[in-house]
């Protein structure tokens, strides 16, 4: 049965093989028409039991007959299972939107598109659309498990909505930001951060520092200035962390964790996956423990 489904559901792969397939380089005007495609195959159905009895007959007529008929009737109940069962996953689709307006209005949108551009018989275009729609999808897919990929000009919406929803608690470390700090996002940021302190919200940062150098004495000056609004500031070497220490983090209430990226540009992933938090929050924990306080460090050095 599940065989004869899969047969009938053959047009609909055909038609979305997309523009690498054989089938995508064959004229749509050579295709056969979808509604015909059922028919097609219930007459193949109906030939093959005709067949069949037909070496089992010993030359009776009726019981050919007989056999393409039970072949063909076949054919159609595989068929209108086939409708069944795309009807009930289509009900099953709609339940669980029914009452949220904003998503039906956006199914329907891409329904309709998709069907637009499925109907032009131009596989290009129509390939590209079926891959938006994986891609959207997959985001999706990763969104309900926790997981975005920031982007560099969406990462400081992020950042800053994250700081401004803080409530208790916000630990971070932070590496290769001797730059970042001294910029009109960074100011901003701190900004966000003397508002939360303001509230309540105990912030805890390590800065991962870089030798001597221009990096180390602006990172010397972000502490100092960090101190200054009442964040808790430790420091440490990038020799004396592991390499899983070794990237900007940053946790926020203990919901949701900021991983930074190498390399250009810097991306980032923020996750409320509970697992990605654990780990997050004993990295940090551990670091903490190994980074040492800064007022020494600042008192010695003209910042």
């Amino acid at each position: 049965m599940n065989f004869g489904l899969r047969l009938f559901e053959r047009h609909d792969i055909d038609r979305a093989r997309g523009a690498g397939g054989a089938a995508s380089r064959v004229p749509s005007r050579l295709r056969i028409p979808a509604t015909i495609y059922p028919l097609i195959i219930t007459l193949a159905l109906a030939i093959v039991g005709h067949v069949l009895l037909g070496l089992v007959s010993n030359g009776d007529e009726r019981l050919n007959i007989i056999g393409a008929a039970v072949f063909a009737i076949l054919g159609l109940i595989l068929f209108e299972l086939r409708e069944r069962s795309q009807t009930a996953r289509l009900l099953s689709v709609l339940e669980k939107a029914r009452g949220d307006n904003w998503l039906i209005s956006h199914l329907e949108h891409i329904v309709d598109n998709y069907t637009d551009i499925m109907t032009s018989g131009d596989t290009l275009f129509f390939a590209r659309a079926r891959e938006h729609i994986v891609d959207i999808a997959g985001e999706i897919s990763e969104t309900a498990e926790g997981h975005i990929d920031v982007q560099p000009l969406q990462e400081s919406v992020f950042t800053i909505k994250l700081v401004d929803e803080c409530t208790r608690t916000m630990d971070a470390i932070s590496v290769q930001d001797d730059e970042w700090w001294s910029s009109p996002l960074g100011h901003e940021y701190l900004e966000r951060h003397k508002a939360v302190l303001k509230h309540g919200v105990i912030i805890r940062r390590i800065f991962v520092m870089p030798a001597d150098g221009e990096a180390h004495a602006q990172l010397i000056r972000a502490m100092a200035a960090q101190r200054e609004i009442g964040i808790d500031v430790r420091s440490i070497s990038a020799e004396e962390l592991r390499p899983e220490q070794r990237h900007d983090l940053v946790i926020y209430d203990g919901r949701y964790v900021r991983w930074g990226s190498d390399g250009e540009p810097r991306t980032a992933r923020l996750s409320r996956n509970p697992d990605d938090i654990a780990e997050a929050s004993n990295i940090f924990e551990d670091a903490w423990l190994r980074s040492e306080g800064v007022r020494d460090v600042i008192a010695s050095k003209d910042v």
